[in-house]
């Protein structure tokens, strides 16, 4: 039996330019040419043949001049996830930092695989919109909406810049950063009601962290050789297995409480705080847990009946507004608690523009009332026939 020629197939193939020729598959359109002694396939992501044949000569023109780069072969996102992953290794992130990642990575690609999307060109707009709007669904915060979008973004340009992809999906991505809210801050007094409520190791924790304004993950991985006692200052500094937030080493003075409960303690382990003993860990000696730390903060404040609003970063927070109510200039703040951004000491001046106002309230209260005191004053003069004389 002779097979009849299919009269379109020569429509479906067509020489463009000098150097390269377009073929339709299924219903897109690719170009095939040689390039560095190989010949190349690359898809025109077009099932118009006009717009093919555009493209088409746009990649000839390139050739020609030697500045065309070949397509390469689509890369996975998971791929792309361990590279980005090994690369922050090597720049020393903290754990914290990578174990953040990890979790937004592992959450995405889950989506993704939901979606069929399982290579890095496959993440465009409609696919981190739809993401965005799962999140939201699911009851995430914008601030963590918008952490987790600029985490995938990072994802995408790190392939865009090791060239396992060479156009943009994201172009045009909008992810504007969410005004901050409130922070919670307690007052000294409300600082000092905590303390007296709480016991043993906890007391201790708390004392540290309402006079220092460390971060409880640097307060975790103090170790007694940090405690400078003969100049009376704390050492914040990397360990083997961690860092700071900012990878920076900085020394925080000690009130004289701070250096009156700890220079008598017992230096029985190595870090500074430790669990208890346990079946497990009969010796004790391990690093204290920040999850049990706030769990025993959630209950103390529901115990003395304060909010419980606030969390163990809330000690940080009330350190540096009362810092600040103080008039301890801001750089001497940023010296004592590390990094802060200028926008984050406007946010903690919150509790000082609070005492501006319960001020301004007093300073009018005191102004009726001697309004009120002369009017009085006036009203028994008249009475007994007098008069009110100035001066």
């Amino acid at each position: 039996m002779i097979r009849k020629k299919d009269p379109d197939k020569k429509s479906q193939k067509e020489r463009v330019g000098e150097r390269v020729t377009i073929h339709l598959r299924g219903r897109m359109w690719w170009c095939y040419y040689q390039l560095d002694g190989r010949q190349r396939r690359e898809s025109l992501k077009t099932s118009n043949k006009k717009e093919a044949r555009r493209a088409a000569l746009l990649i000839d023109a390139d050739l020609i001049r030697g500045v065309h780069e070949a397509q390469p072969e689509p890369a996975s996102i998971s791929e792309v996830v361990a590279m980005v992953l090994s690369y922050m290794e090597q720049e020393n992130r903290a754990p914290k930092t990578l174990a953040a990642y990890r979790h937004v990575y592992r959450d995405f690609q889950e989506f993704a695989r939901a979606r069929n999307k399982s290579k890095v060109h496959q993440i465009n707009l409609r696919l981190i919109d739809e993401y965005r709007e799962a999140r939201r669904a699911a009851g995430k915060a914008p601030k963590t909406i918008w952490k987790e979008t600029a985490i995938i973004r990072r994802l995408v340009r790190f392939a865009l810049s090791r060239k396992l992809i060479l156009r943009d999906p994201l172009e045009g991505l909008q992810n504007p950063q969410p005004r901050p809210t409130e922070q919670p801050c307690w007052s000294p007094e409300e600082l000092e009601q905590i303390i007296d409520a709480a016991g043993g190791t906890l007391k201790l924790i708390f004392i540290l962290l309402a006079d220092t304004g460390m971060r409880l993950g640097e307060l975790q991985w103090l170790v007694w050789e940090d405690f400078i006692f003969d100049q009376k200052y704390i050492h914040i500094r990397p360990k083997e297995d961690w860092s700071p937030k900012t990878g920076e080493s900085r020394r925080v003075p000690m009130t004289e409480r701070v250096y009156e409960e700890f220079r008598r303690l017992p230096r029985t382990h190595r870090w500074v705080f430790t669990r208890g003993v346990s079946l497990r860990y009969p010796d004790g000696g391990r690093q204290i847990s920040p999850t049990r730390t706030l769990r025993a903060l959630k209950r103390l404040l529901k115990r003395i009946g304060m909010s419980q609003d606030g969390k163990v970063h809330t000690f940080r927070h009330s350190f540096i507004s009362k810092a600040l109510a103080k008039g301890i200039p801001a750089t001497t703040v940023r010296s004592w608690v590390g990094h802060v951004s200028d926008e984050m000491l406007r946010r903690y001046t919150h509790v000082l523009e609070q005492d501006s106002r319960a001020g301004i309230e007093r300073f009018a209260a005191k102004e009726t009332d001697s309004s009120n005191d002369q009017a009085d004053e006036a009203s028994e003069q008249e009475k007994d026939g007098g008069s009110v004389e100035e001066g």
